[in-house]
């Protein structure tokens, strides 16, 4: 992907490939360009970008790219991101890394006092603790979480049965506390 294209940059251009449905939102993609610096690179990434190879490029690079990019290990199972890169991406640009990082470290502390790993669950109580996260983790990226944290309120509040929904609960919450920590460790390295 060329990152400077007229009428569309390569970052847009990415981010709505990420966005389309079905199996192209997942097709590689390598950013080409003389933008090699580490904020740059970045923000690439940061798009949905799977690597990139400044220009001029060297053939051996790109082509060592392409295959890492392209192998298929049939022995892993592939967790895409719970964190929208693109939010992440505008909220660290208006907000500053550190504070982003705290804004994380709060929302890791909700998750785990909210929705701890318990059966015993009062609706009142899940309805109100769904409802203060869909707006903490929406604006910190977590879509997917904030959608279910709706639904579960809906349920809850509707009087439907929420309890099927509590397994796809825990795995997000699972996945977005292993996330933040991998976010924070990343950028402290």
């Amino acid at each position: 992907m060329d990152v400077q294209m007229p009428v569309l940059d390569g970052i847009a251009a990415t981010r709505q490939i990420r966005a389309s449905e079905g199996g192209s939102s997942r097709i590689p993609i390598v950013a080409m360009t003389a933008n090699v610096l580490s904020d740059q690179v970045a923000s690439f990434l940061a798009a949905g970008m799977d690597d990139h190879v400044g220009k001029p490029f060297q053939v051996d690079r790109l082509l060592d790219v392409i295959d890492r990019l392209t192998v298929v290990d049939t022995t892993a199972e592939t967790v895409p991101p719970t964190i929208d890169p693109a939010i992440q991406l505008e909220l660290t640009a208006m907000v500053g890394q550190e504070r982003f990082h705290r804004m994380l470290a709060m929302l890791a502390d909700e998750l785990t006092q909210r929705f701890p790993d318990k059966t015993d669950t009062d609706r009142v109580q899940l309805a109100y603790d769904a409802h203060a996260m869909v707006s903490a983790a929406g604006a910190l990226g977590f879509l997917e979480l904030a959608g279910v944290c709706r639904d579960i309120e809906k349920a809850c509040t509707t009087g439907t049965d929420y309890t099927s929904m509590l397994p796809t609960l825990g795995n997000l919450r699972d996945r977005t506390l292993h996330e933040i920590t991998t976010l924070r460790t990343a950028d402290a390295a």
